[in-house]
């Protein structure tokens, strides 16, 4: 004849078990792996981030010294030709369109690139009406919020006013989000309007 468990024992360990799967469905949940919601894109009912089929990728970029993005302006039309490519990259500028009623939304960081993009172009040419105070303000109030927000945490190696750009182009390498990921995703979403 087999042994019966004892009820009391069976029954912490019944307990234990389904207190186990509630811990485990509730971790899922709060980190993430949550089901799709579905947003009206009226008011506040919008997701905080671009809705994306899975969470970026993360990619080892390698901060390099380039030729491009100078201010010495000694080819000012090839500067102006490489920042616009790349602020004008993806289509739409940043900007999406979500929601039954297209409801318009910038994406942060081409946001942030924007903010770069109106300095440079202010720094380059002072005397242009591009940056206005207002907007200079606004930029710069917006880059160091997002800088604080982000506390990008990774070490970096040794001073860089030492390091001599001319020989050694290429600096430490970090972790980024794959940010071809979301050109990629406006793209498309922009092709659809």
């Amino acid at each position: 004849m087999p042994l019966a468990m004892p009820s009391k024992l069976f029954t912490l360990w019944t307990m234990l078990f389904v207190l186990n799967i509630l811990v485990t469905v509730t971790i899922l949940f709060s980190s993430g792996y949550q089901r799709h919601k579905e947003h009206t894109y009226v008011g506040d009912d919008y997701p905080l981030e671009l809705p994306l089929t899975r969470r970026l990728d993360l990619v080892a970029m390698t901060l390099q010294e380039t030729g491009l993005f100078e201010v010495n302006m000694s080819d000012p039309v090839a500067e102006d030709e490489a920042w616009t490519s790349f602020i004008m990259q993806p289509r739409g500028i940043g900007r999406i369109f979500l929601g039954p009623s297209h409801r318009l939304f910038n994406i942060a960081f081409l946001h942030q690139l924007h903010c770069l993009r109106e300095m440079e172009r202010g720094f380059r040419n002072p005397s242009s009406s591009i940056l206005t105070p207002l907007h200079a303000h606004h930029c710069l109030n917006y880059l160091r919020q997002a800088f604080l927000c982000e506390a990008d945490h990774t070490l970096e190696e040794g001073d860089f006013l030492q390091r001599n750009f001319d020989v050694q182009r290429s600096a430490d390498t970090r972790v980024c989000r794959d940010w071809e990921t979301v050109y990629q995703v406006l793209d498309r979403e922009w092709l659809k309007e």
